[in-house]
C-alpha cells in the first residue's frame, strides 16, 4: 500500500506540472495574440461610433445605444483577460522612476469623482506633494481597478482617496462605506474570477479579475 502511495503522489506531480505547463502555454498565446486579438473589437467600436453620428430616428438611436454598451462591456471583459495573461506569462516587467503621486491622483480624481457624484457618493481626494520610487502606468492600473471597486460596491455614503508620506514611504488609501467583505472572503476576493456579491454572473458587472489583476501588480512592485 505503501509503495502504490509513493506511485499515486508521483502520477500526481506529473499531471500537475502538466497542468501548470498547459496554463503557462495558455497565458503565453494569449499575451503574443493579444494585438492581433484587440484589432477586430477596436474596429468595432469604430464602426458603432460611425454609426451612431447617422442616426436619424429615435428607436434606431435604442438599439445602437444598446450595442454600444454591449460592445464598451466586452472591451472591458476582453483586456482583463488579456492583462491577467500577459501578467502569468511574465511578459509585464515594471518599469521603475522616482514619480509625482499628486498628478495621478489629480487624473483620477477628475476622471472618477462625476462618476461616484452621479450616484449620490460624497467624494474627496487628498494628496500630499510628493514622489515615490513606482511605476507610474502599473501604479495607475492598481488604483483604477479599486477604485472601480469601490463605487460599483458603494450605494450610499463616500469614498475618499488619500496619498500620504510616512517616513520613507507613502500611504495610499481608498476607503469608502460600500457593503464590505466579510473577513472570512477576504483573501479569496484576490483569486480569479470571484465576484461575492455577482451570483448570477452577470457580465455587466466583470469578471472578477480586477482584485486578482491588482494582487499580481502589487507583487511585481513589491
Amino acid at each position: 500500500l505503501r509503495f502504490e502511495n509513493i506511485d499515486l503522489i508521483e502520477q500526481l506531480r506529473g499531471q500537475k506540472q502538466v497542468a501548470e505547463q498547459a496554463n503557462i502555454a495558455k497565458s503565453k498565446f494569449l499575451a503574443a495574440a493579444s494585438h492581433d486579438l484587440r484589432q477586430p473589437l477596436h474596429a468595432l467600436t469604430l464602426f458603432v461610433a460611425t454609426l451612431n453620428e447617422k442616426i436619424r430616428f429615435p428607436e434606431v438611436r435604442v438599439v445602437v445605444d444598446n450595442i454600444k454598451h454591449s460592445v464598451t462591456a466586452l472591451e472591458g471583459l476582453f483586456n482583463a483577460l488579456l492583462d491577467i495573461s500577459r501578467l502569468d506569462a511574465g511578459i509585464v516587467q515594471p518599469k521603475i522612476v522616482a514619480a509625482n503621486i499628486k498628478p495621478l491622483f489629480q487624473l483620477l480624481s477628475d476622471e472618477y469623482a462625476p462618476q461616484a457624484r452621479s450616484q449620490g457618493l460624497d467624494w474627496n481626494m487628498h494628496c500630499d506633494d510628493i514622489a515615490v520610487k513606482t511605476d507610474p502606468v502599473l501604479l495607475e492600473t492598481i488604483l483604477r481597478n479599486l477604485i472601480s471597486n469601490a463605487i460599483r460596491y458603494t450605494p450610499h455614503g463616500r469614498i475618499h482617496l488619500r496619498c500620504t508620506a510616512q517616513e520613507n514611504h507613502a500611504r495610499i488609501e481608498i476607503q469608502d462605506s460600500g457593503i464590505g467583505i466579510s473577513p472570512e472572503n477576504q483573501q479569496e476576493v484576490f483569486n480569479e474570477f470571484v465576484q461575492l456579491q455577482n451570483p448570477e454572473r452577470d457580465r455587466t458587472k466583470g469578471l472578477g479579475l480586477g482584485l486578482a489583476i491588482v494582487k499580481r501588480l502589487v507583487n511585481l512592485l513589491q
